[in-house]
This record gives structure tokens, C-alpha cells and sequence, in this order.
């Protein structure tokens, strides 16, 4: 799958001055171990562990049948003037994107990461996006920068949008 997102990562005048003053340089975080973020990091998982745990909180297989149901009935609208929009509760988001689509998730991010792991049980379609950059240059997170991008990929015709608009 092509990334289509129509433009650099830096601006020319970005790239051009960070080149300049030398004050662009990249950070390793790929020698760190993120244990010490506790609740973050006090988990070293892969993509596929990652996608197991959304899939199993959502499908039930996780917390028993009462606390199941009082997490579904927790989640309310983050905008109380878009009543359709996100919802979030316990920790977990919800959001439609469209008419046949739809998904739980959690996202987050430590130094030098950003993930997304979202699923959606009516299409049975589970989404691991992690990237190796926590902010884009224009200081969007970057896992849900790309989230639109592979969500019209993966579900026809949606065209969600990017955002970026």
C-alpha cells in the first residue's frame, strides 16, 4: 500500500532552514527501554500483541460480562454538540467513520513512537498503525495522521478525512 498524502514531510523553507542551522537532527530512541513510563512502558509489545488485546477487549474475552457492559454503556461523546462524533470512556475511543465502519481504539505514543490499535467487530477488521515519529513536523501525532489515509484503503469507497484540510 502507497502513502498518497501529496506532500513533503518538511517544508521546503522548513527543510531549508532546519539544513541551515543545524538544529534538525534525528534522536535514537531504538536503544531505550520505555519501562520506566509505567502504565506505557510497562509493557513491551508487538504489533500482533497489540492487535490481540484490542480484539480480545472488544469481542468480550477480556473483562467479565458486567464490567463489559459497563464499560460499553461509559463511553460518551467528547463533544457534547456532536453527539455522533468520538466517544470515549475507560480509557478506550469509538468513533464511526462512515456509514459501514466503525471502531474501538487507543492510541498512544512514547518518546519516538505512536500507535493506533483500533477494531472494528461488525467488519471484523483490526488495525495495528505504529510509527517510529511521535509528532509530524506540522505537530499532528502521526499514527492518527496516517489513520485516514489507511482506512480509505481499507474500506471501499470511505474517503474519510485527512485532516489536513
Amino acid at each position: 500500500m502507497g502513502l498518497r498524502t501529496g506532500r513533503p514531510a518538511l517544508s521546503r523553507r522548513h527543510a531549508g532552514a532546519a539544513a541551515w542551522s543545524g538544529k534538525l537532527k534525528p534522536v535514537d530512541y531504538t536503544r531505550q527501554n520505555p519501562s520506566y513510563a509505567t502504565a506505557a512502558g510497562g509493557v513491551i509489545s508487538t504489533a500482533d500483541d497489540m492487535a490481540t488485546w484490542i480484539r480480545s477487549l472488544v469481542t468480550g474475552k477480556v473483562l467479565d460480562r458486567a464490567s463489559q457492559q459497563q464499560w460499553l454503556r461509559s463511553l460518551q461523546a467528547e463533544d457534547p454538540n456532536a453527539p455522533k462524533g468520538q466517544k470515549y470512556g475507560y480509557g478506550i475511543s469509538y468513533q464511526r467513520f462512515g456509514p459501514q465502519a466503525a471502531m474501538y481504539y487507543h492510541g498512544g505514543e512514547l518518546p519516538g513512537f505512536n500507535s493506533f490499535v483500533g477494531h472494528d467487530p461488525d467488519n471484523e477488521v483490526t488495525l495495528v498503525i505504529w510509527t517510529n515519529l511521535t509528532l509530524s513536523p506540522d505537530g499532528r501525532t502521526t499514527a492518527q495522521a496516517l489513520l485516514p489515509i489507511v482506512l480509505d484503503e481499507v474500506y471501499v469507497g470511505l474517503s474519510p478525512p485527512t485532516g489536513a484540510d
